[in-house]
């Protein structure tokens, strides 16, 4: 049996309503342009909280990295995704070691590690929020231009 492979990006259903097609394709236009103002914030914070980790912490650069992260993650909406991310390492970790009381030490460890990688990370969160709305604004339009030629047949 085939194993189902998973998306990582969520499909948009639209059924046959054109309205909520259209709030789908302005909201996505909306995100990619607060994407495109941030983006140089996104690549900055993420070489400073590469910097700061690589320098063994370095507070300067770690301060900067999660200003920079926290003002992405505020614009375009990342904490819940960057909050998934890190519980999915989180139980990653929890699984690879099974045993009852250093599994849940692994868990808290790699949730913890997962929180601070994706916080003085935030390219990464950014650049999955911008595929999404990138996706979004394609499947709206694919949508939009299907029941416009539909409504042109049918005329």
């Amino acid at each position: 049996m085939a194993k189902e492979k998973r998306n990582l990006y969520e499909e948009v259903e639209f059924g046959n309503d054109y309205g909520y097609a259209m709030q789908v394709k302005r909201e996505a236009e909306t995100q990619l342009y607060e994407i495109q103002k941030i983006w140089g914030l996104a690549i900055a914070g993420t070489v400073c909280g590469g910097i700061g980790m690589v320098l063994a912490f370095h507070p300067i650069f770690i301060m900067i990295g999660f200003v920079m992260g926290c003002v992405c993650y505020s614009k375009v909406g990342g904490f819940g995704i960057a909050a998934k991310w890190a519980w999915n390492i989180a139980k990653f970790g929890w699984f690879v070691v099974p045993y009852f009381p250093i599994d849940l030490l692994v868990g808290a460890i790699a949730l913890c590690l997962g929180f601070l990688s994706l916080f003085f990370l935030p390219f990464f969160v950014v650049n999955h929020i911008r595929k999404q709305a990138q996706q979004n604004q394609q499947l709206a339009e694919t949508f939009l231009h299907t029941c416009q030629q539909n409504d042109g047949a049918a005329a």
